[in-house]
């Protein structure tokens, strides 16, 4: 009994060491259409830089057999000095990012998205960046709205949102 408790106390020791060394994720993106083209904000803290950047779909159920083809997104080895703030087309993210594309760069009913980014200062990733959404979530919105923190929202919502998590 007394080595279960050693066990267990060791367990939680390295549980809330590796939690601890963890950046944390803030939701510091968000996504909407603009006349039909996806759109996406990163918005990091004050005068802090983000990168590797990338996007990522799946099917938004997991009976559908799956190919090489059916993957699409994109990913940047752009280090963390990248970029700061920023508004660009999802799947055209900018030619000097050198983005390494797969798939069709469209946004796909029944998929699921991920985005991602490494916010911080100076070369090291302070925080995460994580936006997850459905095309159906960005079809739902009305104007004004964007997709963020699993939901809609105004843009001044957002960037509320954004500067309180900072």
């Amino acid at each position: 009994m007394k080595r279960i408790g050693v066990v267990m106390s060791g367990v939680a020791v390295g549980c809330a060491a590796l939690s601890a060394c963890s950046p944390a994720e803030r939701p510091l993106a968000a996504a909407w259409l603009d006349d039909g083209v996806p759109m996406v904000a990163v918005r990091p803290c004050g005068t802090d830089r983000v990168g590797p950047l990338a996007l990522r779909d799946s099917p938004e159920t997991r009976t559908e057999s799956l190919t090489a083809a059916d993957d699409a997104g994109w990913e940047t080895s752009l280090d963390k000095d990248a970029i700061g703030a920023r508004t660009f087309e999802l799947f055209s993210p900018p030619r000097s990012w050198h983005a390494e594309t797969r798939g069709p760069q469209v946004l796909r009913p029944h998929r699921s998205y991920w985005f991602m980014a490494y916010g911080g200062t100076s070369g090291f990733s302070n925080y995460n960046i994580e936006l997850h959404f459905t095309s159906a979530d960005l079809s739902d919105l009305r104007t004004g709205q964007v997709w963020a923190e699993g939901r809609a929202m105004s843009r001044s919502e957002f960037e509320k949102l954004a500067d309180d998590s900072c």
